[in-house]
């Protein structure tokens, strides 16, 4: 495999922060609804807390193994037979994250676009897509989410900004939605939603320094954790905790709220093709990380 090239700040940050902001566009924010009820966006800010809890640890140990990416740490820490279980284990996970966003999209794509489409159809147009990826190194993904990037965050200020209207803050209450316990529970739980980090380490010799290294996640991290709860506080006071369950996702559900005119209607679809937009830069991602980890295995 080519040897990766340095990443810019921005090409860093825009790469993480579309990583992190995985979740806004499935079903997380209206199942943690159903589960926690009025209090989902507490449990966001407990899962935003402990992600950077967990961010500082990795942190802490990449900055003793300065200029390396995790394959390399894997290799130096576990030896060359541990290291190549866990390579595996990687491989898995990443083939887990980059199949649940292909999946998000064809979901999104059936339910609003091709109704009439069979869904092993539409994966399969997916995959492709997803595939052309594999001729980019993590420096060409890096330019490409980086032009990408400020359309998808100006579209959800968007949804967020033209559902005002919608937004009872009488639909926050109570405070605590199903008891303390259940939405810390929640919380800890979804912390899973900065899996993005794991992306972090495996392409980490790019991003340069340890100091850039640093400076890059933190930023990512906390935009996107600021995007996360805004998010879930806007759609607990949108969509009534009752009716997440017939919500696919939550940016949507906002979307999907908003009926100021026809007009604002009619560019819900626009939603819909960064939703696809922003799933299908996911699944390249995890693409281009699943290709790095098996050329490392095999010396390629």
């Amino acid at each position: 495999m080519r040897k990766d090239e340095k990443l810019t700040f921005y090409e860093g940050f825009s790469l993480l922060t579309i990583t992190f902001l995985y979740h806004i566009f499935n079903e997380v924010i209206p199942n943690l609804t159903n589960d926690v009820g009025t209090s989902a966006w507490l449990a966001q800010v407990i899962s935003a807390c402990l992600g950077f809890g967990f961010l500082s640890l990795y942190l802490l140990l990449v900055s003793r193994y300065k200029n390396m990416d995790l394959l390399v740490i894997f290799d130096t820490v576990y030896g060359k037979i541990a290291s190549k279980l866990m390579h595996v284990l990687l491989i898995i996970y990443l083939f887990a994250y980059t199949a649940s966003c292909i999946n998000q999209a064809e979901e999104t794509l059936q339910l609003f676009a091709y109704t009439d489409m069979n869904s092993l159809t539409i994966d399969l147009f997916l995959m492709a897509a997803v595939a052309v990826y594999a001729v980019y190194s993590i420096k060409g993904m890096a330019k490409t989410v980086s032009l990408m990037l400020p359309i998808i965050l100006v579209a959800i200020v968007m949804i967020l900004a033209l559902c005002h209207k919608q937004y009872d803050v009488n639909l926050l209450t109570p405070i605590l939605g199903y008891g303390a316990g259940t939405t810390a529970y929640s919380g800890v739980k979804l912390v899973s939603e900065f899996g993005g980090i794991v992306v972090l380490g495996v392409f980490g010799a790019s991003f340069g320094d340890h100091k850039t290294y640093k400076k890059t996640a933190l930023w990512a991290i906390g935009i996107a954790a600021f995007i996360f709860i805004l998010s879930t506080l806007c759609y607990n006071m949108a969509v009534p905790y009752t009716a997440s369950k017939n919500q696919l996702t939550g940016v949507m559900g906002i979307a999907q709220a908003n009926y100021t005119s026809r007009f604002m209607q009619r560019i819900e679809s626009v939603f819909i093709a960064v939703t696809v937009m922003a799933t299908l830069l996911l699944s390249g991602v995890g693409f281009l990380a699943i290709k790095k980890t098996y050329c490392h295995i095999f010396s390629i």
